[in-house]
């Protein structure tokens, strides 16, 4: 019982560590990413799910969700420790185009937990970093 224990402790460490790093990256997407072309943006981020037009600016939207495909697969130790930020999180993200470049980009949505703010965001961006 008490081996049971340790190895859901670690396991839920492990989830968390890795959520906390993509969370990570796509914070520092906002900056790094700034100033890039928009047809390399397109390229490796993908195409987005709506584009609009302002004048000289355009809004591209991405719309990531993460869900576990099969939640009863997952161990419950595993559940209880991740299951309320990862079942719902999903992320909108909002990239301007200013000039053919990206000028910047906002995320809004349930885009994580308190320790991994922005880790459903990571999908968006992963590809350009």
């Amino acid at each position: 019982m008490k081996r049971l224990a340790i190895v859901s402790v670690l396991a839920a460490l492990i989830v968390s560590g890795c959520a906390w790093q993509r969370g990570r990256d796509a914070s520092n997407a906002q900056e790094k990413l700034v100033g890039m072309p928009k047809h390399e943006f397109v390229n490796c981020a993908g195409e987005p799910w709506t584009q609009q037009s302002f004048g000289s600016k355009e809004m591209l939207l991405y719309i990531a969700k993460k869900r576990f495909k099969d939640p009863e697969s997952v161990p419950d130790q595993v559940v209880a420790a991740v299951r309320p930020e990862v079942e719902g999180s999903y992320c909108e993200a909002r990239v301007t185009i200013t000039d053919g470049r990206v000028s910047e980009i906002r995320y809004s949505g349930q885009t994580g937990g308190f320790l991994t703010e922005g880790e459903a965001c990571a999908p968006i961006i992963q590809g350009c970093l």
